[in-house]
């Protein structure tokens, strides 16, 4: 197949979700013989192209990097109908609205190629979170553009694409409910993650300042209000009391930074928590080998965070906010552990807890690293995905 993949985002832009699932997924798609072209928004130093791992990559000069807006949109559709022009497509797949401006477009029309659309949430997921962290005039303001957004774009982008990706069963509930999707328009494709364990960097915990006997707690996020480091941080001071060699070790970085720097300081933690910044995907690895135990403290409410299936695969016992996302994913005191969204408390006795109990981080990080070997790999989500275009072109 020839497959043209839209989206706003790529590791070029960003490291995150969307970010890691468009990169694997593409290059997976080319490793099984498949043709694969990205067209994404511009790149910040000014690239216009580039080949990787057999995938083609057009940043379009003008746009944005990394966000929506009308000029992507349509720039967006003339450079697909200069491709397509050069070697039609089979297949198009949508990274979120990625290809909202084809859907729209008369081209869209006139050629009738399958678009496949992949949903990493929805606009529900979105006005949830932003009334879990507080009611406030911007609350509204964000309400009003979600729903402006569902109404407008997600219904039309949802309607004419040829079938819509949901990467877990709650989300395909979710979108068959709002969306009013037939049965058979949706599919459940997990979110695949490289389960290769990369070997750990033997300098790195000293690097960062550890000692040996440390017990370290890893949280991997972008620095973001709703990604909830705040609560970790919070249950820190109690984890201490019993386990005052426990430390917490974030790796990423935004806007929240300054406040989390200082929420540290005043809760003072000065020398327990060290803030590793961002780092590239592929190098993530040796940072999840030096975790005892990783957290997700997110109270955010669409999907789950790559990271929590990457914790799994490191055979970490993972404590994370309960996600109904996470169904059939985490099964609670045996693969891994749930805690209520922003519960400080409850997330500081079941961190002692797993830190306390070496058989309890043996048995729950090997039962961990099974299912995230199970169901979570690229290679099942790449094989998943082209039964889904497959279907697509055959017209069932």
């Amino acid at each position: 197949m020839n497959i043209c993949i839209f989206t706003r985002t790529t590791l070029a832009h960003s490291i995150g979700g969307m970010e890691v699932h468009t990169d694997l997924l593409a290059k997976g798609l080319a490793q099984q013989g498949h043709t694969v072209t990205i067209i994404t928004t511009g790149n910040k130093n000014g690239k216009l192209s580039e080949t990787m791992a057999g995938v083609i990559v057009f940043y379009l000069a003008g746009t944005k990097p990394g966000r929506y807006s009308q000029k992507w949109y349509r720039q967006s559709v003339i450079k697909f109908s200069e491709l397509q022009q050069q070697q039609p497509f089979d297949i198009v797949c949508s990274e979120s609205a990625g290809a909202f401006g084809l859907l729209r477009s008369s081209l869209y029309k006139k050629t009738g190629i399958p678009v496949v659309v992949i949903f990493h949430g929805i606009f529900y997921n979105e006005l949830k979170t932003r009334f879990n962290l507080g009611f406030s005039l911007k609350t509204l303001a964000a309400a009003g553009y979600y729903l402006l957004t569902y109404i407008f774009r997600d219904m039309r982008l949802v309607t004419r694409a040829k079938a819509i990706i949901a990467t877990s069963q709650e989300q395909n509930h979710l979108i068959k409910k709002f969306y009013f999707l037939p049965e058979n328009k949706i599919f459940t494709v997990f979110n695949g993650i490289d389960t290769k364990v990369v070997l750990a960097d033997t300098n790195l915990k000293k690097t960062l300042g550890f000692n040996d006997w440390d017990k370290i707690i890893l949280s991997v996020a972008r620095l973001k209000r709703e990604k909830g480091l705040h609560v970790i941080l919070k249950a820190l001071p109690e984890i201490l009391v019993d386990i005052p060699d426990a430390k917490l070790l974030i790796v990423g970085d935004g806007e929240y930074r300054e406040y989390l720097e200082n929420l540290a300081t005043e809760l003072g933690l000065l020398g327990k928590v060290v803030f590793a910044g961002a780092i590239p995907y592929e190098e993530l690895g040796k940072y999840f080998q030096l975790a005892d135990v990783f957290v997700n403290s997110t109270i955010r409410e669409n999907g789950y965070d790559l990271t929590i299936i990457q914790g799994m695969a490191y055979g970490k016992p993972v404590i994370v906010s309960r996600l109904k996302s996470l169904a059939g994913v985490i099964d609670d005191g045996k693969n891994g552990f749930l805690v209520g969204r922003g519960e400080v408390k409850e997330l500081s006795r079941v961190v002692r807890k797993v830190l306390q109990d070496p058989q309890i981080m043996l048995e729950t990080g090997k039962a961990a690293q099974r299912q995230a070997q199970s169901l979570f790999s690229v290679e099942s989500m790449v094989h998943t995905t082209i039964k889904v275009f497959e279907k697509c072109l055959s017209g069932n």
